[in-house]
């Protein structure tokens, strides 16, 4: 089919983003999911999505334990620099910008774990950022984003696609393009997997037209909008679609 096609002519590159994309896609969009108890990786295994667990279990067990695992000394160093800083109690979130740049560093690690771990093993790394005092100050901006990848870790789609539907209106003039660009991906994935395309193509209608430049080299964002427009509910209705926004920016 059309997404499949589209699919097979991206390059290793794209491929290597899907691998790495900080959000369970393929995972809920196929409805199998990952196993919801703990599992093993072997050591052998050898791949980009291989790595990213072991980076997950690895940054898990420290925020935890405070133990390094041997794929910690395989992480980047930005991650290693972040790790402590986020896990200690010395952190006092005393200010605003001490608050935000802790709200900062736990959605960077937590885009390192949550989509490469199954429900059970992510209670640990939870319960280790909610017990934090600064994890009290957050402001509920901040506050949602982490319960939105929550749900992820849970691969709740209502959760996902409710929450991500609420920031993404949020001041849209101050958020970063990496919010606009996750939380619609989000919302869309979220909509796709409860077999909602027509909500999914509603939403890149109504909120991809800044970001619609990236559809030439976002491997991720061409599979939801090739899934959406090419989804069977959608094409019944093709006559609306050419009129839509989404006409002009289908990808090739």
């Amino acid at each position: 089919n059309a997404p499949r096609a589209r699919f097979a002519q991206r390059s290793a590159a794209a491929f290597f983003q899907l691998a790495s994309e900080p959000m369970p896609v393929m995972e809920m969009l196929s409805g199998r999911g990952m196993p919801r108890d703990v599992f093993n990786i072997s050591p052998r295994l050898n791949s980009t999505r291989a790595e990213k667990i072991r980076r997950a279990l690895a940054l898990t067990e420290f925020m935890v334990s405070g133990n390094h695992s041997g794929a910690w000394s395989a992480m980047p160093a930005s991650l290693r620099s972040i790790a402590p800083a986020l896990r200690s109690a010395d952190s006092v979130c005393d200010n605003a910008a001490k608050t935000a740049l802790w709200f900062v560093n736990a959605r960077r690690l937590s885009l390192d774990v949550v989509p490469f771990l199954p429900p059970a093993q992510l209670e640990p790394w939870w319960r280790a950022l909610e017990s934090h005092n600064c994890a009290a100050k957050l402001t509920e901006y901040h506050r949602q984003w982490l319960i939105l990848l929550k749900a992820f870790g849970h691969r709740d789609t209502a959760a996902v696609r409710d929450l991500s539907a609420s920031l993404i209106l949020r001041d849209p003039a101050r958020s970063s393009i990496f919010d606009r660009i996750y939380l619609l991906k989000a919302i869309m994935t979220a909509r796709l997997a409860q077999g909602d395309a027509a909500g999914a193509v509603a939403d890149w209608n109504r909120f991809g037209g800044p970001i619609a430049s990236l559809l030439r080299t976002d491997l991720v964002l061409r599979l939801l909008v090739s899934r959406a427009v090419d989804a069977p509910s959608v094409l019944t209705d093709r006559s609306a679609a050419r009129g839509s926004t989404i006409a002009g920016s289908q990808p090739h």
